[in-house]
């Protein structure tokens, strides 16, 4: 088997590979409860997606910054400068989630080529796989801002493609992400660590796992199979 023939896992970034800890902390110390993270980003990406579908893209860093200040008033929070100067800072510094280095270790150490696809900042997320030690493990790193795109349009998904000549599996947990990824032609592999629930209108995923050491585990028990 050629290199490049080799199975690839392309892992979500935000939400994914890093946790919103970091954010969670600051929120919290602020007043806010510790599910106003998840409504940030959930806000951030609609409104990403809904510049996307007018014609418009703008970078997602840009619109979780514009979109901070109405988070904060939603929970009755008055905005300024200090917290909201924090909380970007903190989303700058997001740390590994839970699993995340040995997964990756995990599926290095049996010749999974490892990406990283997001719809983020390439150079930030660089910064971020540095910072954690992890980067070195990683391909390729790959933003939806080459082809002014998010996920789930199935045009990002093809930035991986372009690596990747054998399987390649997304892995996400997002329920959106991987619904996207399957039907961009994709094995998938859902985290239910923060959605717990998938969405039943949607097919289900092949694998599913609760974090990120069994998707890694799981993953490789079906690579295994197949081979």
């Amino acid at each position: 088997m050629r290199p490049d023939e080799r199975p690839a896992v392309a892992f979500d970034v935000i939400g994914t590979l890093f946790d919103l800890g970091s954010v969670r902390d600051v929120l919290q110390r602020h007043g806010l409860p510790a599910y106003a993270p998840e409504v940030w980003l959930a806000a951030s990406l609609r409104d990403f997606y809904a510049a996307a579908m007018a014609g418009r893209f703008e970078p997602l860093p840009r619109v979780l910054e514009a979109e901070l200040p109405r988070t904060l008033a939603l929970f009755g929070i008055d905005t300024g400068q200090i917290i909201e100067r924090e909380a970007l800072r903190a989303f700058r510094r997001l740390a590994l989630a839970p699993g995340a280095r040995r997964c990756c270790a995990m599926l290095a150490s049996r010749g999974i080529r490892l990406l990283a696809l997001t719809n983020g900042g390439a150079d930030m997320t660089r910064e971020m796989l540095e910072r954690e030690g992890v980067l070195t493990g990683f391909e390729q790193v790959l933003s939806v801002e080459e082809v002014r795109r998010p996920k789930p349009w199935p045009g990002a998904y093809g930035l991986a493609r372009r690596h990747a000549g054998g399987d390649l599996w997304m892995v996400s947990a997002h329920a959106w992400d991987v619904m996207g990824a399957a039907h961009a032609g994709w094995h998938t592999l859902w985290i239910t660590r923060t959605e717990r629930e998938w969405l039943e209108v949607w097919p289900r995923p092949e694998l599913i796992a609760r974090d990120l050491e069994e998707a890694a585990e799981r993953l490789l028990h079906r690579l295994t199979f197949a081979a």
